[in-house]
């Protein structure tokens, strides 16, 4: 029988044995129904926050890392064609643009549905997922702030 593993729960505990504060993220009609969580990493001096958020059907976690930079509308195009370009030679994850926000995220997604892992390989997942988010927002962060720093 494939009992599905709680991924928010997993993730929760790494970050609370390594000292992160964090913040759940609930559904807006049953704050009892955790969705996600937020957390600004302390290893990074760049702008940025991470939000795991779990899908239960099919089964998977996935990790948005949001850069803080805000992007005017009428740049839009020009990050657009910027972003399909950078997507394209991804090999991990996908840049989205929040048109509503006009903010960037790197996005991350681990499909757990029948997948049959120990809590341990999701843990290494998750760190690996991480430490993909940190480096790509080490770099990208720079060129979306120096691209687009009048917005």
């Amino acid at each position: 029988m494939d009992t599905k593993k709680n991924l928010l729960s997993i993730v929760s505990k790494m970050l609370l044995a390594r000292g992160e504060e964090f913040e759940w993220i609930t559904m807006p009609d049953r704050s009892d129904e955790k969705i996600g969580l937020a957390y600004v990493p302390f290893a990074l001096d760049t702008p940025c926050s991470f939000m795991f958020t779990e899908v239960k059907s099919p089964s998977s976690l996935t990790l948005d890392v949001l850069f803080a930079t805000r992007v005017r509308p009428e740049d839009y195009l020009e990050l657009g064609i910027m972003l399909q370009k950078l997507n394209a030679d991804q090999r991990e994850g996908s840049f989205v643009l929040d048109v509503d926000a006009g903010y960037v995220y790197f996005r991350q997604t681990l499909q757990a549905e029948g997948v049959e892992l120990s809590d341990a390989q999701i843990a290494q997942t998750i760190v690996n997922m991480e430490g993909i988010g940190m480096r790509t927002t080490q770099v990208f962060a720079r060129v979306l702030a120096e691209e687009f720093r009048h917005a």
